[in-house]
């Protein structure tokens, strides 16, 4: 079992910075979690009628086990997002270094379609996502463009019934290959499915093979605090990434467990929605407990 007494957190976009460590001080990549807006339904009986009241929440800031500010959320006067902020704290042994990034959100039609992220403490990391959406508001494509060059993008979105069901599809030798969303009656993803290559001893795809690999995953009941961007799953709205980002951000209710891997607990606030949460990572333990603390604000 691996014993570290705090772990870095993975930049925004995977895709952009795979597999690097803003610090070589830590022995493995870490990733927090966090959220934003929910809508809760309460019901309230008056002479053996139910009224259906419709309180929205906006997750407002997010704070560390130590109760350090991490992370702040902006909107605009229409409840939209435009602005997340991070500021990381580093630990105990760390106290005077920090690290820093934001967020910031351009709509047209009523939806993101760039996301500006600027590292503060690592300008190199800077970077655009731009994202299309087809005449249903779903989206179609996406690119990332760093210092005004487009350096990757993915236009293999596919979708069934208004649910998305892969992001992947390519072509090796004479075979294709591409993934699997499938999702269970509560509108939750329970199940990714990911076909590859076999490889060689050393990484080597071998050409006309194929295994799948099979995730799964189960969650509560409750309403996920989301941030009134719940349509932008190729988004992590908490301050760092986390495993199965992309399955958390399709599903309906809060994931509990990566099946044979890393566990989520909550504890709810007074309205039902999650006022912190902890991962837990399979086989790896740490001194402090990898918490976050929500707090939320009500709009009208």
């Amino acid at each position: 079992m691996v014993n570290v007494g705090f772990v870095r957190r993975l930049p925004l976009a995977e895709i952009l910075k795979p597999d690097i460590m803003k610090h070589q001080l830590f022995f493995i990549k870490v990733i927090f979690i966090l959220t934003s807006l929910v809508t809760l339904f309460g019901c309230q009986k008056d002479d053996d009628m139910f009224q259906v009241i419709e309180t929205k929440f906006l997750v407002d800031k997010i704070y560390n086990y130590n109760n350090d500010l991490i992370a702040e959320y902006f909107y605009d006067n229409e409840n939209r997002l435009i602005k997340k902020y991070v500021t990381e704290h580093l630990g105990n042994n760390y106290q005077q270094e920090w690290a820093s990034y934001s967020d910031e959100f351009e709509y047209h039609h009523g939806l993101v379609s760039k996301i500006i992220h600027t590292d503060i403490s690592y300008n190199m990391f800077n970077y655009e996502t731009n994202i299309f959406y087809n005449s249903s508001g779903k989206i179609t494509k996406t690119e990332i463009y760093k210092n005004g060059q487009q350096i990757s993008s993915n236009s293999n979105y596919r979708y069934k019934d208004d649910n998305l069901t892969g992001t992947v599809k390519y072509n090796f030798g004479n075979m294709t290959y591409k993934d699997s969303i499938i999702y269970n009656n509560s509108e939750n993803v329970v199940k990714y499915l990911y076909e590859r290559p076999k490889t060689d001893l050393i990484g080597n795809p071998i050409s006309g093979t194929k295994i799948t690999t099979i995730q799964e995953f189960s969650y509560d009941n409750h309403s996920r605090p989301n941030f009134n961007i719940n349509y932008l799953f190729i988004y992590e709205p908490l301050p760092f990434r986390e495993l199965a980002d992309l399955q958390r951000q399709l599903s309906t209710n809060n994931m509990t467990e990566f099946i044979d891997g890393t566990k989520w607990l909550y504890s709810f606030n007074e309205e039902g929605l999650p006022s912190t949460i902890e991962v837990k990572w399979k086989d790896i333990e740490t001194s402090l407990p990898m918490l976050l603390r929500i707090k939320y604000k009500g709009i009208e």
